[in-house]
């Protein structure tokens, strides 16, 4: 049988720096769940590559890779102030302004660890969980408000290189 992934089951964010290996995810306070997503999310892999072609031939003689960015989007549901502070790179107040999001001029982004996990699949129970060491949040978001539905909050990042191993893990999960 195929091994399929379909939508979010839950997004978790932690301190880039508390994420000490792609195996062990911090647990407790240093963890934030951000709640429920609406049209899911993608993670893009855009693939650059530099041709060799020759005088003599039609076809490339070689074809190398320079860089392959990876950038996570997701579709948040979950309006909270944490999850406005990371969309627009700002900051949460404390004390009587602990719901109140102050977005800078210009933004010098947010740099989190991510892990995904999807839905459990039929009677196998497998999960696809994908762990981001380091990500960027710069700030680029937007917020539609309509009277039509419910607002989405599109969170976008790039995933950075990390101190150590790779930039991103997929694995299978089962129950």
């Amino acid at each position: 049988m195929a091994d399929f992934a379909f939508n979010i089951e839950s997004v978790n964010i932690a301190a880039a720096s508390s994420l000490t290996t792609l195996a062990t995810w911090p647990t407790g306070a240093l963890t934030v769940d951000l709640g429920k997503t609406r049209g899911g999310g993608s993670i893009r892999q855009e693939v650059e590559e530099f041709i060799v072609e020759s005088d003599q031939s039609a076809d490339p003689e070689y074809v190398g890779i320079k860089k392959a960015p990876k950038t996570l989007t997701l579709n948040l549901l979950d309006l909270k102030a944490d999850n406005l502070a990371i969309a627009f790179a700002g900051t949460v107040g404390t004390g009587a302004l602990a719901d109140t999001v102050t977005i800078p001029n210009l933004p010098n982004g947010i740099e989190r660890a991510v892990k995904i996990v999807t839905v459990a699949i039929g009677s196998t129970g497998k999960q696809l969980e994908i762990i981001i060491p380091r990500c960027k949040f710069k700030g680029n978001s937007e917020l539609s408000l309509n009277r039509d539905d419910a607002s989405t909050l599109p969170l976008e990042g790039t995933v950075l290189a990390p101190n150590s191993g790779a930039p991103m893990q997929m694995k299978w999960l089962s129950s």
